[in-house]
């Protein structure tokens, strides 16, 4: 029943898009805008983030850059297994 509702959550935001701004896809044109983003493959965003770093200094290459590039492949990694916190790491309650 959970993955019924992301393409349904997604439609909706495209459609609430649509009828405020008529284009679905304005969002897209005011990320590049505002804050330079597009919508890329995660590939491609983690090859550009590597790029970008080796001229930062080794404290932001630790705490930015490859905090960012774990995070994205835990979240890939979590995706792709259907069940779990990302990478293993389990929160227990109660």
């Amino acid at each position: 029943m959970g993955v019924g509702w992301h393409p349904g959550g997604i439609g909706v935001y495209l459609w609430m898009n649509y009828h405020v701004t008529g284009d679905a896809l304005a969002f897209t044109k005011l990320m590049n805008e505002n804050f330079d983003r597009a919508l890329a493959p995660p590939w491609v965003g983690v090859k550009a983030l590597w790029d970008n770093l080796q001229d930062q200094s080794a404290r932001d290459f630790v705490t930015v850059g490859l905090a960012e590039i774990a995070f994205t492949l835990c979240s890939v990694s979590r995706s792709r297994s259907g069940a779990g916190a990302p990478c293993g790491l389990r929160i227990r309650s109660g």
